[in-house]
């Protein structure tokens, strides 16, 4: 019986330590920032990950260890704003590509989210670009 009190008391430190190393391990990041539906990630050459916020209308940066750098964007149909926002690709030289889904549309961004181009469907890409897909 007092074997099985030490062992209790053992797992009772044992998972409140634990519990106390989750707390501070758990990262704080600058708000706002909340996500709402993420559809899309992408990682540029540097490691800075770009995320496609889907029903918040916008892009999001990260640094490699995670800490908020950036968002752009809003809802709408102009340069810069999105519908919808789901599939990111980043290329070589860290142009982020965005397919805006709701607006039918590719918009090309510098890694600080400074519009550069778009492509839809009925300036560029003709019929062939009706619905697009987030595989790419």
């Amino acid at each position: 019986m007092v074997l099985l009190w030490w062992f209790v008391a053992f797992m009772w430190l044992l998972v409140d330590a634990v519990a106390e190393e989750d707390k501070q391990m758990w990262p704080k990041l600058k708000q706002p920032w909340y996500f709402s539906k993420p559809y899309g990630v992408a990682a540029d050459g540097s490691g800075n990950v770009y995320v496609a916020d889907t029903d918040n209308h916008r892009i999001e940066k990260f640094t490699p260890d995670g800490r908020f750098v950036a968002a752009w964007g809003s809802k709408g149909s102009e340069e810069g704003q999105f519908e919808r926002p789901r599939g990111i690709a980043v290329d070589s030289n860290d142009n982020v590509y965005v397919l805006d889904w709701g607006n039918v549309r590719l918009q090309k961004f510098t890694s600080d989210g400074n519009f550069i181009a778009t492509w839809d469907r009925y300036v560029n890409w003709g019929e062939q670009f009706k619905s697009p897909d987030v595989s790419w």
